[in-house]
């Protein structure tokens, strides 16, 4: 996960760079776990301005914004995946495959 934001959405947004560690442990170990976000945070539906910004050590996540990012990101991310018949080299469609089918 911490990958796929620094490396992935933050081609799209640098900002995510700077903010990984705190979106895992927002989102992943809150939201996933038990079903609301963890931590220090202002969750707005729509702040462009101060989307990924910290400020007193509260982070700022706009809604409309991470889904937006999120789309552009993955859509970004599929175009980078290199077609590699049999390969399992990180970036390989095969290796995606691989690693999606493992999830399920």
């Amino acid at each position: 996960m911490t990958a796929f934001i620094v490396d992935v959405l933050g081609s799209v947004n640098s900002r995510y760079k700077g903010v990984s560690r705190e979106l895992v442990r927002v989102y992943r170990h809150g939201t996933v776990h038990t079903y609301a976000p963890a931590g220090p945070f202002f969750i707005t539906t729509h702040d462009s301005k101060n989307h990924l910004r910290k400020r007193n050590d509260q982070l700022t996540v706009s809604l409309e914004d991470l889904l937006a990012d999120t789309i552009k990101a993955t859509l970004h991310f599929a175009t980078v995946l290199k077609a590699e018949p049999k390969s399992f080299r990180k970036g390989t469609l095969v290796a995606f495959n691989k690693a999606r089918s493992e999830l399920q």
